[in-house]
């Protein structure tokens, strides 16, 4: 009876917690097994400056560059209590879990922060690395997956029960789609950028003191205040001055936007004809280090601000969803120049050979399960029907000369191809303009007959007459169009009179 109740007063020792439940856990996964190392050591300083509270707990496991370099530590103000472990492989997926499972009994809370620290690429494939995604260990070549993000998220909500409160992303690039979409079930929000992140990267003594200020804050507001303060710290703040993005993601919109999205893409499938616009309309979206990662709300605002009928309210539709009262972006942040129109959340558009070699990889991701998106870029490499493009315009005066001086005539050569799986019938060309220096006449158009589906073809002989009396430095803006059966497409050119 004695042992039996020595036994009890064992187990129940062993099950209870090693403190009482607070209103805040904040885990960092750091690793810096790679050529981080540094920066991650500085990261924990700065978490020194805050330490743990009556309302918080900080966890961090550390992995430093080369083999045994790996220790927990738990954050006190200008302390850390230190436990040294064995080499862990910070690129296994499985660590970043018993790290989230030992917090969790050890240190519990109402509320969960888990940050993935390290180097991140979002979405992308090469042959070294089938599905790019986050945390890359040098020592045992290794990192996590985008797919197997989506088993951690999962395994960490079974374990709790419930949806992590923020999984946070201190790397570069995953602030995408196709990564969000990816943890989505399981996570309430998400804050990651779209941009690289500097070597700084987050402001840990910053985002702490929030929590420490206002013990009780809301999942949501906390995540909001992240993006706002490492916005804040790289305008000239605690990390100095860099064009940096930031985003706050709410998981429980996800439906909502692929919805419109979903929508959105159907349209745009539905319009291969007009590739050759959509393609530009991507050239002119805003990009990121990556360039096959483009930002979803300014690809949006361009199609909008472009198109006409359906499309256009898919694309406000859409946008409407993303960034909206009730939109996915709940916070977005970012210090302008090169991202300034930046709207927190990017997608994959990689070039047509890209697409080719990448293409069975993303179906594996969730991302394509629910969405049309891979269908839209199937769609925009591969169209079925028609889809017409300009392959070339070339422009001269009569001797052949690229310069064009007043009382020259004006010949256009322009070049056409078909992508698409279907033969091309009549194409009426002609050049456009209302510019009183230039005469257009019945020989300013043409016409072509057929282009073979995969084929192209070119026009010559287009001509219009510049005025004698045109002055030095005039710019005609000359319109061609392409008109066909299933749609008309046209092109700029600016020509600049005597330069």
């Amino acid at each position: 009876m004695i042992k039996f109740g020595l036994f009890c007063l064992f187990f129940f020792l062993a099950a209870v917690p090693l403190f009482a439940e607070k209103p805040w856990t904040v885990m960092v996964f750091l690793n810096g097994d790679n050529d981080l190392d540094s920066a991650g050591k500085k990261d924990v300083q700065e978490m020194m400056k805050v330490g743990g509270s009556s309302a918080l707990n900080i966890v961090v496991l550390q992995d430093g560059y080369g083999p045994d370099n790996t220790r927990r530590l738990v954050i006190g103000c200008g302390t850390a209590e230190i436990e040294k472990l064995p080499e862990l492989d910070m690129g296994d997926w499985n660590q970043a879990f018993d790290f989230f499972k030992w917090s969790v009994d050890n240190y519990p809370a109402q509320h969960y922060l888990y940050v993935i620290w390290n180097h991140g690429d979002g979405w992308r494939k090469n042959p070294a690395n089938p599905l790019r995604g986050i945390s890359y260990d040098f020592y045992n070549n290794s990192h996590i997956s985008t797919p197997q993000l989506g088993l951690l998220s999962k395994k960490m909500n079974d374990y709790i029960g419930r949806k992590i409160d923020i999984l946070g992303y201190d790397a570069c690039l995953m602030a995408m789609a196709e990564v969000i979409c990816e943890t989505g079930d399981y996570v309430d929000y998400t804050v990651g950028s779209e941009e690289t992140i500097p070597v700084a990267g987050w402001p840990y003594d910053l985002i702490l003191s929030s929590i420490t200020a206002e013990p009780g804050i809301k999942s949501g507001k906390l995540a909001g205040e992240i993006v706002r303060l490492y916005q804040q710290s790289y305008s000239g703040g605690s990390q100095g001055s860099a064009e940096v993005t930031l985003s706050a993601i709410n998981s429980s919109a996800l439906p909502g936007m692929i919805k419109a999205l979903n929508d959105f893409t159907a349209d745009l499938t539905a319009s291969s004809f007009y590739n050759d616009r959509i393609q530009g309309l991507i050239e002119h979206s805003q990009e990121f280090m990556i360039r096959d990662y483009i930002d979803l709300g300014d690809f949006a605002v361009c199609l909008k601000t472009d198109s006409s009928g359906t499309l256009k309210i898919r694309a406000e539709n859409l946008l409407k969803t993303l960034s909206g009262s009730e939109g996915a972006i709940i916070s977005n942040g970012n210090t302008g120049g090169s991202v300034s129109r930046a709207t927190g959340l990017s997608v994959y558009i990689p070039t047509r050979v890209d697409w080719d070699g990448n293409r069975e990889t993303y179906r594996q991701l969730k991302f394509s399960e629910i969405s049309g998106w891979d269908e839209f870029l199937d769609s925009l490499y591969h169209p079925q029907g028609i889809s017409l493009s300009f392959d070339m315009l070339y422009i001269c005066d009569q001797n052949g000369e690229y310069r064009i001086d007043a009382g020259d005539e004006l010949n256009l050569t322009a070049g056409f191809s078909n992508i698409g799986s279907t033969a091309c019938g009549k194409i009426i060309v002609k050049m456009l303009c209302q510019d009183e220096y230039l005469s257009l006449s019945s020989a300013s158009g043409g016409s072509i007959l057929r282009i073979e589906a995969g084929g192209s073809e070119t026009l010559k002989g287009l001509k219009a007459q510049v005025a004698k009396n045109c002055p030095v430095g005039h710019v005609i803006r000359l319109e061609i169009s392409a008109a066909t059966t299933q749609g008309e497409l046209s092109s700029v050119r600016n020509v600049t009179v005597g330069e």
